[in-house]
């Protein structure tokens, strides 16, 4: 069965899985945010699978597609409560912010923006834009600051794969401010923000720039006093994580050069280098990594990464297959048609097939611009 097949099967599981909020509006279960056992609000859910349903419409124009995408952008615009100001809560846990950094914004504006392009809604479309402006960008550090809905401007986040997505998120978006902030992130990224290791593998953590210690502090005495301890579930491995989340960064990056292809960063050393760190035994090396196909999904993402840097390092065409039949191996579940097995949080994995819909997306419209 094709990769496209799957993604069907997957996004017709979310209908079946989607749950009524209101006449018109649904919404789709809160995960875990994977290995870290955060406890989330059914926004990012729903945000990811109205992006898949409406490239499913984008690209079958069956009306049932319409209809879920129809109800699950209502949810998010109208019905949906968790949200201060108008600003959406993605996670409630100790010590952590509440807006799950700078990438937790960028995947409600990524679904409302592909929502508004697909189904010609000037709403989405101008909401998008507007989760996007409440982000503030440092012209100096050349980043985005976290906006938390309870403590408002928070310190600017340190994980580049966030930064790098709310900017492939950004670019999207038709304002000339916005794009000027995406060249200076990649400017940035070019000298000093994006950092790989010897073997290309890419670092997680945005060290270059002294953190806002003051911001953090007050963020982390928020939390520690308005939640609850309770026993520890979760422990950081680094090395697995940078592991777990090359392929991630990677294909932030690949959004970023779809939209933005002319910039001088697509042409540096380091970046070739981090594309050439991913081959078949790095792709198998990565089973029974928890941050990886049980959440991150590299059968997911390769073929976006392909896409977009095949010109780069040709092997990755090749990896597309392979990584996805891993992916299958490790976690399809042929009685549900849903990516969930193997994981702490199937409910998030599955939702993840977004990142196929915007493979999907890229590949029909460069198609229709060849033609």
């Amino acid at each position: 069965m094709s990769i496209k097949d799957k993604f069907y099967k997957s996004v017709n599981s979310i209908l079946l899985s989607s749950r009524l909020f209101s006449e018109s509006s649904s919404f789709s279960f809160s995960g875990y945010n994977g290995p870290y056992c955060d406890m989330e609000t059914p926004v990012r859910n729903t945000a990811h699978n109205l992006l898949s349903a409406s490239v499913a419409y984008f690209l079958t124009g069956d009306k049932k597609y319409k209809e879920i995408s129809n109800k699950l952008f209502h949810y998010l615009y109208n019905d949906c409560p968790f949200k201060v100001e108008d600003r959406y809560i993605m996670r409630q846990c100790e010590g952590k912010d509440s807006c799950n950094g700078v990438i937790g914004p960028a995947w409600i504006a990524e679904s409302f923006h592909l929502y508004g392009v697909i189904f010609d809604s000037k709403t989405a479309r101008q909401k998008a834009a507007q989760i996007i402006r409440d982000c503030i960008f440092d012209d100096q550090k050349r980043l985005w600051y976290r906006y938390d809905p309870i403590l408002g401007q928070l310190s600017f986040d340190r994980t580049y794969n966030h930064q790098a997505y709310f900017a492939a998120v950004a670019c999207q978006i038709d304002d000339t401010e916005f794009v000027k902030m995406v060249n200076s992130f990649l400017d940035f990224s070019l000298e000093k923000s994006f950092q790989v290791n010897d073997n290309g593998l890419i670092k997680h953590t945005i060290d270059c720039i002294k953190p806002d210690f003051r911001r953090d502090l007050l963020s982390k005495l928020y939390f520690k006093y308005h939640f609850r301890k309770g026993k520890k579930i979760y422990t950081l491995d680094k090395e697995k994580r940078d592991l777990g989340y090359h392929l991630y960064d990677l294909y932030a990056l690949a959004l970023l050069r779809l939209n933005v292809p002319e910039h001088d960063f697509w042409k540096s050393e380091k970046l070739k280098k981090s594309l050439q760190f991913v081959t078949k035994d790095f792709l198998d090396g990565l089973k029974g990594n928890k941050y990886a196909y049980a959440y991150n999904a590299p059968g997911f993402e390769l073929p976006l990464i392909s896409l977009a840097f095949k010109d780069i390092v040709p092997s990755l065409e090749d990896l597309v297959e392979p990584a996805f039949n891993n992916q299958i191996e490790l976690t399809w579940n042929e009685s549900l048609n849903m990516f969930c097995n193997s994981t702490i949080d199937p409910l998030t994995l599955n939702a993840r097939i977004y990142e196929l819909a915007l493979y999907f997306y890229y590949e029909k419209r460069l198609n229709n611009e060849l033609s």
